[in-house]
């Protein structure tokens, strides 16, 4: 039931949680840019043990400051898609880390389908970690089920998935 648009927009944040702060510019600086450079990433930072992690998460590449909106209009086949993606001010505590939320409400011709609450922490190094997402699907008003729900910490799951497994999500 999860489609493919889902993907695109979960995609890029999940390989930005392994990726985002791992690259380094070469420069004194910090600004990054054409001499950025890629880093092996290191996904223990993730890990709970190794906080502090924070709340504010202003991660240059994938900065989510409280109240953030991103609202996505388009098309899939014939139905008219919305996604509104909101950075909420609440927390989650998630495999014993407080967590920011990030909220995503999406509508086909005008009715809710779904509604996913993301968890995310910044690691000490800057690095956005993924803790999972809570998930909402609806049809005609009510929930109807969860798929796609996951929690770091819970029935085996990690902390961040690898790159192979964001590409079969689905």
């Amino acid at each position: 039931m999860r489609s493919t648009r889902r993907l695109l927009w979960l995609a890029p944040i999940m390989c930005a949680s392994l990726f985002a702060c791992n690259l380094d510019s070469g420069t004194d600086d910090g600004a990054g840019g054409a001499g950025d450079k890629f880093v092996q990433p290191d996904i223990a930072v993730c890990d709970p043990g190794s906080g502090p992690h924070s709340l504010t998460i202003d991660n240059r590449y994938l900065p989510m400051p409280v109240g953030r909106k991103l609202v996505l209009d388009g098309h899939e086949g014939k139905a008219s898609m919305h996604l509104e993606v909101t950075v909420l001010d609440q927390t989650e505590t998630v495999a014993g880390v407080k967590t920011r939320v990030l909220e995503e409400r999406e509508s086909q011709d005008g009715k809710l389908v779904e509604v996913s609450r993301n968890f995310f922490v910044q690691a000490p190094d800057g690095s956005v970690c993924y803790y999972g997402e809570d998930v909402d699907i609806y049809k005609d008003g009510a929930v109807v089920g969860h798929e796609g729900a996951w929690r770091a910490g819970l029935g085996g799951r990690r902390l961040a998935r690898t790159r192979e497994s964001v590409e079969g999500v689905g």
